[in-house]
């Protein structure tokens, strides 16, 4: 089934990212707009949000639900989320990834064009993502 993609507009909506996040043992951050959420018609199956860091707006966390289709959800959440920040006006956006993830790999496999490595520390990969 294909989830139903939706960009988070209640403290609700970030109240269940977050549960989702300590549910999946992911680090906790505090999620800003826009936050991209998939929902079954039951419950929330992943999301990608916005952090801040230091003085860097941040594309992140992607957290799925461990037991949910990963790959097509993924994809659809990075594609929403990309389209957001065409709407606002946004060029190009900081993302990170863990490193040796399945998304590191795929990164490093595909080589994706408008997406280039910024920085990096002991455990993740910064990139520039231009749009």
């Amino acid at each position: 089934m294909k989830p139903i993609l939706q960009i988070a507009t209640s403290p609700g909506h970030f109240v269940i990212a977050k549960r989702l996040m300590a549910e999946e043992g992911i680090e906790a951050v505090e999620l800003k707009f826009p936050t991209v959420l998939a929902f079954e018609p039951d419950r929330l199956v992943g999301f990608l949000g916005t952090h801040y860091q230091e003085d860097l707006i941040i594309a992140g966390p992607l957290v799925l639900q461990s037991d949910y289709p990963r790959f097509r959800t993924a994809l659809a959440l990075c594609e929403a989320y990309e389209h957001a920040m065409r709407t606002m006006g946004i060029k190009s956006f900081i993302m990170h990834v863990d490193k040796g993830n399945i998304m590191h790999q795929a990164i490093e496999r595909y080589n994706p064009p408008g997406l280039n490595a910024y920085a990096e520390d002991n455990k993740r990969i910064f990139y520039v993502r231009s749009l």
